[in-house]
């Protein structure tokens, strides 16, 4: 009976002592396991109250970026040129292939324009057409791009084009790095209203009308969707910038050469939510 008895204290303490060699999972604990069916290669969902991470998985991997480049470039063209500037288009502007504005040798568009056509038409010409006007010189464009990015604190991407086409040149960065370039974006209003909007009407200096209707398919089915970017090549795969809102917070994800994508990134923003939710709780 006595040794009975000493056995079962002694037990008891086993596992007394297992329950405190075991860690604590902090709510806060920023997940990067592939509890989401994540079809990603990078991906990350980032508060854009304080830019902290909510979700990562490898998200500082260097990827091709594909059309999520053009959010650089329309964040350097409204640093730089003023909205209301206009660009007369050039041979140069339009000699690019994928998608585009259907711009012309001659047309007179404003700046404010090609930056609508640029997000939600993602127009290889629209970025062309705002790189040039800068000097004349596409190689001093993407200098520029690349002095922003070191600005905003994207430390490992570099930009050799303005409009994220494979080629010669290639542009490389991480998820982490976009998401902090969209949240940047969205302390400024005018790219708040630009990611919105639905369908966007030009009528440039020539009375040319031109069209534009978002390309990124939850800005038209949610309306917590606060917009951002789509993106396609064959080497980058599918690539996307999504932000999110609730009553009271906003999040951003991105996703880098990830298929089924839309489904994606309405699971990983509602997990950020319940994040934020938790860690308020908490505090």
């Amino acid at each position: 009976m006595k040794y009975k008895l000493i056995g079962t204290l002694l037990m008891v303490i086993i596992i007394l002592m297992i329950g405190l060699c075991i860690p604590e999972t902090k709510i806060d604990q920023v997940v990067n396991t592939n509890i989401f069916n994540d079809t990603s290669k990078s991906s990350i969902v980032l508060d854009l109250y304080n830019n902290e991470i909510l979700y990562e998985n490898n998200a500082y991997t260097k990827m091709l970026p594909a059309s999520l480049t053009k959010v650089l470039t329309a964040y350097v063209a409204y640093k730089y040129y003023d909205l209301d500037d206009f660009v007369v288009i050039t041979y140069d502007m339009i000699n690019v292939e994928g998608s585009r504005i259907y711009l012309e040798v001659g047309d007179v568009i404003s700046v404010k324009d090609l930056i609508y056509g640029l997000l939600l038409c993602s127009g290889n010409d629209a970025a062309l057409a705002l790189a040039y006007k800068y000097s004349g010189v596409l190689d001093d464009f993407i200098i520029l791009m690349n002095k922003t990015k070191e600005k905003l604190g994207m430390k490992d991407s570099s930009f050799e084009n303005p409009h994220g086409l494979d080629g010669i040149t290639n542009n490389y960065t991480t998820a982490y790095d976009l998401a902090i370039l969209y949240s940047a974006c969205y302390k400024i209003n005018f790219f708040k209203e630009v990611f919105r909007t639905k369908t966007y009407r030009c009528v440039n200096y020539e009375y040319k009308i031109l069209n534009f209707r978002n390309k990124h398919r939850l800005v038209h089915s949610l309306e917590n969707c606060l917009g951002g970017k789509t993106g396609y090549t064959k080497k980058a795969g599918r690539t996307l910038i999504t932000g999110f809102e609730n009553e009271f917070n906003q999040v951003v994800v991105v996703t880098l050469d990830a298929y089924n994508d839309w489904d994606l990134h309405k699971r990983l923003s509602e997990y950020g939510f319940s994040q934020i939710k938790r860690r308020i709780l908490r505090s």
